[in-house]
């Protein structure tokens, strides 16, 4: 078990450090206007390989919210090919823990949130903190 442990946080470390070298690199490759086919090597990743990164990334949450980090939002922002790999992982949408505010405004922004994760998580057993 404590070798699992180990590998497991290593792996964690190392999503970081794609993550953070992800974002560095298409900074680089925005500002220099590379052609599109030199994009970062983390981008030419299998989806089904880049899902199971990201399940790593996920696997300690128990429930997320739009604030919680880490949390499949934050995958979504990094690129478009995350945003489409994190949108099509339904187990990334699967635990949620729902927190509406009394603002109105709020609730409304809230809701329209919660209904966007839920469509995310698709067929897969929902697991919900209210």
């Amino acid at each position: 078990q404590h070798k699992l442990d180990v590998v497991s946080d290593e792996i964690l470390d190392l999503v970081e450090t794609v993550v953070d070298r992800t974002r560095k690199q298409d900074e680089i490759t925005e500002s220099t206007n590379l052609h599109e086919g030199l994009g970062p090597a983390v981008g030419r990743l299998p989806a089904e390989v880049l899902s199971k990164i990201f399940d790593y990334h996920l696997m300690d949450s128990d429930h997320l919210s739009r604030g919680s980090d880490p949390s499949p939002m934050q995958l979504t922002r990094v690129c478009r090919r995350w945003r489409d790999v994190a949108v099509g992982t339904a187990r990334l949408w699967c635990k949620l823990s729902f927190y509406v505010d009394e603002d109105r405004r709020e609730w409304k922004q809230s809701a329209f949130y919660y209904d966007v994760w839920l469509k995310r998580s698709q067929d897969c057993a929902l697991s919900l903190q209210l």
